[in-house]
């Protein structure tokens, strides 16, 4: 009888603990939700706002989500032209993923840090994160699928990563039609 009772008491706790990570979920997505909203409106400031509330709401209790939310942040940082800021937040959200993080998770991030460190000037490290990038796109294939326009505007910034750098061999090859 001890089991069972035991097992009775915490029923109603793990139904808590349940029913709290799956609000902190829903209220992290409607808080990106309406940042992606007012980002599209181009209300950044607003947009940084939301994503930072949803940030919270998910941190610390779904770690992909946290972490996608960190490229979203550097997103608008990188739109407001605050680059290390945005390469922070960027660099944030890779070092909490693990091995099982989506592969769509671990492209995002490379390409934005890709693009983040181009605006720096800081051409090794583009150049490293666009590979790291390319690499999982190609052994990945279902990215193209699964994060198209990702994928188009990571091929298009390296194009123009490779135009800055006089590369024009280079950018020809993210021109071809395949």
């Amino acid at each position: 009888y001890g089991s069972i009772w035991m097992r009775l008491r915490l029923l109603p706790l793990t139904v808590f603990i349940g029913t709290t990570l799956y609000g902190q979920a829903n209220l992290s997505d409607s808080f990106r939700a309406r940042a992606e909203v007012l980002y599209y409106e181009g209300n950044n400031v607003k947009a940084l706002e939301y994503y930072q509330k949803a940030f919270q709401a998910a941190n610390n209790k779904d770690v992909n989500r946290t972490a996608n939310l960190c490229v979203d942040i550097s997103t608008v940082y990188y739109t407001e032209s605050k680059y290390e800021a945005a390469t922070q937040k960027c660099l944030e959200g890779l070092k909490m993923l693990s091995s099982s993080a989506p592969d769509s998770l671990f492209f995002k991030c490379y390409s934005s840090l890709g693009e983040m460190y181009k605006k720096r000037y800081k051409t090794d490290s583009s150049l490293y994160f666009f590979q790291k990038a390319n690499l999982l796109a190609d052994s990945k294939p279902a990215l193209l699928k699964q994060i198209p326009d990702y994928v188009l505007y990571s091929y298009n910034n390296q194009s123009r990563f490779y135009f800055l750098n006089e590369d024009y061999r280079k950018v020809n090859e993210y021109l071809k039609d395949d």
